[in-house]
């Protein structure tokens, strides 16, 4: 609980004066014009936007989120900070190149960016709207689209309680039971069927309603999984249920997540272990945080690569599932998690969704037929004139080249020496002057040089450098 308190929604604010002029210039009227109340002192202040109670003309009662000025230079500038830093870790550190960090720090960015685009925030939320819209039990804000930008987000206020407050109120008559089983939910309901889900679901960005309905608030950070995906993640869920190792593997794989250096055996055999620990742990012993952490640990020990957005879904669920047992500490997750699932698994092999299936592979089969006479002849046409070119990649062949270069470049370089010194020797066995002391000064030069450059190699060699 403590750990879920820290997540709090005051930030210092910036000037209310500078939000009146960020509606002014994206709404091109003043906010006295848009707004027959307005309140100057924020309800909430964050990183990234700050948000100001009011009531439009048509007597709404509305919260209006405008973005901090200038905070998409200050994101710029520390993801240039991360991508260099993350290219020299690929570059120094080659035991983290496998996880990616350019590829991590990249779409980091893009979340980060499409989280100050309000355009993006108010599309998630207005989804989320709709598909809760007949659900009694959740309330979800609806977006004022004549009142939205990219920079201005309106919509409608969500009442209640904060969460804290609610909870920590003993006069407060609460249903805590159906209040946590409708938190995960409704989380699982976005991911399984809606496939777009609120990631940051912290108490933070939830209303409680007396006695259970819940006010969800805040959709900056969302994930997105295609249904595909979605596909994916009701299988895993179900072959882990069962404990079906080898379909684990096999969607691992066809998810990308399995990598040559992954030992399969010993990944299905940590991940059995994991599982039954899991399920016997008594309820009141469950740290989802934990959990979630020792899921990731097996997979880096294992070399498996998570997709980003299941890790976003995985964080998410830690965090919902916490915040359930604050409400309910006697839930049980598999509970409610495991009907939402089957039901999904139902509607996938339903046959509706089926008869989409098959229609998709027709079509797809349709295409691939229409264009192979096509692509036959174009290929002979290729074929006749000389045309026709087959590209060969070869894994590592920058890697095999440089080591060939540096080979060869040793290798000149050891001949040099020896000449060097025979020629040296000869110089000093027929004793052509110029003299120096009495020796040959051309010998001694063609040592010393021969001297530094077989000490260089030596060094080159053993540190297995680029000799240039």
């Amino acid at each position: 609980m403590d750990d879920l308190r820290m997540l709090q929604d005051q930030v210092a604010p910036f000037p209310t004066e500078q939000a009146y002029e960020i509606i002014r210039q994206d709404l091109k009227r003043d906010v006295k014009e848009l707004f027959c109340e307005f309140e100057p002192v924020p309800l909430a202040s964050g990183s990234v936007a700050q948000t100001y109670l009011a009531k439009t003309r048509d007597n709404q009662k509305v919260v209006v989120k405008v973005r901090r000025p200038h905070i998409e230079n200050t994101i710029k500038l520390d993801m240039y900070l991360l991508q260099k830093l993350a290219v020299s870790i690929e570059k120094h550190i080659p035991e983290l190149r496998p996880y990616r960090p350019t590829a991590i720090i990249q779409d980091a960015a893009k979340t980060l960016f499409r989280e100050i685009d309000f355009l993006n925030e108010a599309t998630v939320t207005d989804q989320i709207h709709a598909f809760f819209k007949d659900d009694p039990r959740i309330i979800i804000p609806d977006i004022r689209w004549d009142l939205t930008t990219s920079r201005v987000m309106t919509m409608t206020y969500v009442g209640g309680q904060k969460f804290f407050d609610a909870v920590g109120d003993p006069a407060m008559v609460l249903d805590r039971k159906k209040l946590g089983e409708t938190l995960i939910e409704t989380f699982i309901g976005q991911v399984l069927e809606l496939g777009v889900f609120h990631a940051d679901l912290h108490p933070g960005n939830l209303k409680i309603l007396p006695p259970d309905r819940l006010g969800l608030v805040d959709f900056g950070m969302a994930g997105q999984i295609d249904s595909s995906r979605r596909v994916m993640f009701i299988m895993l869920l179900t072959a882990g249920y069962y404990r079906y190792m080898d379909m684990v593997v096999d969607l691992l794989t066809e998810m990308d997540a399995i990598t040559d250096e992954t030992p399969v055996e010993l990944l299905k055999r940590d991940l059995t272990i994991l599982l039954d620990k899991i399920q016997a742990l008594p309820l009141e012993q469950m740290n989802f945080n934990l959990v979630f952490n020792e899921i990731v640990s097996l997979a880096r020990a294992n070399h498996v690569l998570l997709p980003r957005d299941f890790l976003m879904m995985g964080k998410s669920l830690v965090m919902v599932s916490g915040t359930a047992m604050i409400l309910n500490p006697s839930i049980k997750l598999t509970d409610v998690v495991v009907p939402k699932v089957r039901q999904a698994l139902a509607k996938l092999v339903g046959p509706s969704n089926l008869k989409r299936e098959a229609l998709l592979a027709m079509w797809h089969g349709g295409q691939m037929i229409r264009d192979l006479p096509h692509q036959v002849r174009e290929i002979g046409r290729k074929l006749i004139r000389g045309q026709l070119r087959t590209q060969l990649d070869v894994v590592q062949m920058d890697n095999m080249m440089q080591e060939v270069d540096r080979s060869s470049n040793r290798l000149s370089a050891a001949i040099i020496v020896g000449s060097l010194i025979i020629g040296s020797s000869i110089i000093f066995h027929t004793k052509v002057g110029p003299n120096w002391y009495g020796l040959p000064l051309l010998g001694l030069t063609g040592y010393l040089v021969a001297g530094i450059m077989g000490f260089w190699l030596v060094v080159a060699i053993l540190r297995s450098g680029k000799l240039s």
